[in-house]
Order: structure tokens, then sequence, then C-alpha cells
């Protein structure tokens, strides 16, 4: 993203990437472009993509925000894993495959709000997690009334722990004024660097 937003691409850009790959998933040209463009030319393409956008990430955030980069990633990476070990090699993480990117979004959400102190929306987050398992959007194979759905239960009672701890820091207002103390040290610091250039 930010280098489209170099670019000057807007949400027009981005809209119409977003109607292009549902044009394309929905409708089965996956198939059609697949058998004129072999996986293993796109496959080197797609790992370079990929790998530049995981560098430009730790370039556009501030540092504080890095473990919740990393966190982010670690559902893919663990879905990569599973993918290349023997069947039936680690069972303890095989929950973590089915919407690996989702819970990847999660995860990330959830660190950026820990870092900031922002309990109230880790608290939504955490909700938000408890519906998508629910549905089997995510730790699920497949989703609701379909063949293949689980109910994870100790995954939704562990969001749902998750959700009322942050939803009780967010009312006491825990660690608020090292947060602010923080904030302003951190707003100094830009000033400072400002006039500095």
């Amino acid at each position: 993203y930010p280098g489209w937003k170099k670019m000057n691409s807007g949400t027009g850009y981005h809209l119409g990437i977003v109607i292009l790959y549902a044009l394309v998933g929905l409708t089965g040209l996956t198939a059609i472009i697949n058998a004129f463009i072999p996986e293993a030319t796109v496959l080197p393409i797609l790992v370079f993509v990929g790998i530049s956008s995981y560098a430009q990430a730790f370039d556009v955030v501030k540092s504080k925000y890095y473990p919740a980069v990393i966190m982010a990633s670690v559902p893919v990476a663990v879905e990569f894993i599973i993918n290349n070990v023997a069947e039936g090699g680690l069972a303890g993480l095989a929950m973590y495959k089915p919407g690996s990117a989702f819970i990847g979004l999660i995860v990330g959400c959830l660190f950026v709000f820990i870092i900031d102190n922002n309990w109230r929306n880790a608290a939504v987050t955490s909700v938000i997690a408890v519906g998508l398992t629910a549905i089997g959007m995510i730790h699920s194979p497949s989703i609701v009334l379909t063949e293949g759905y689980v109910f994870e239960t100790n995954f939704i009672i562990a969001y749902a722990i998750c959700a009322v701890g942050f939803l009780i820091m967010h009312l006491i207002k825990f660690n608020h004024k090292a947060h602010e103390a923080d904030l302003e040290a951190e707003r100094q610091a830009e000033l400072s660097q400002a006039k500095q250039f």
C-alpha cells in the first residue's frame, strides 16, 4: 500500500482490484488463468512481492508496532509449515491453519491495540474473533451449515475471556496514565525532530 500511495493511487484503484479479484474468484476464471500461466511462473513473483511487502511494513510503521507486524504473520507462517510437514505432524498447530489470514489480522490488531493501551478496541476485536470462530471463518475447515464445519468451543471461550478482560481493563483505565506519558514523550520527540529539519 505505501508503494501504491507513492504512485498516487486512490480508493478507486483498490476498489478496482477488489472487483477484479471477486470476478476471477467467483466466476471460475482462476482455472482458465492457471491453464495459460503456470503456477511455477507466478510463484517466484508472489514470493518477491510478499517479502517486499513484509520488509516495507517495517519501514512505514513505528518501531513500537514491530511486535504486531511479526505476530500478524505468525498464523500464515504456521499454515505454511503445516502444509510442508508430514500429515499428522504439529497437530497442536493445526487449528491455526483454517483462516490463517483472518487469524493474522485479528492477532495483529490485538497487538496494536495492546501496545496503544486501547482496551476497548481490543475487546471489540476479541468479540469479532468470537463471531468469526462461531461461523467457521477461522479455526474450522468449513463454515457453518456445511459438512466440514467444526464448532471450536475452546477458541470461542479463549476469545470471550480476552474480550471480558480487555473490557474490564478499559473500564478501570488500566495503565492509562503511563500510556499518556508515553504519548506525550512521543509527541515531544516528533516536534524536536521536525524542528531540526
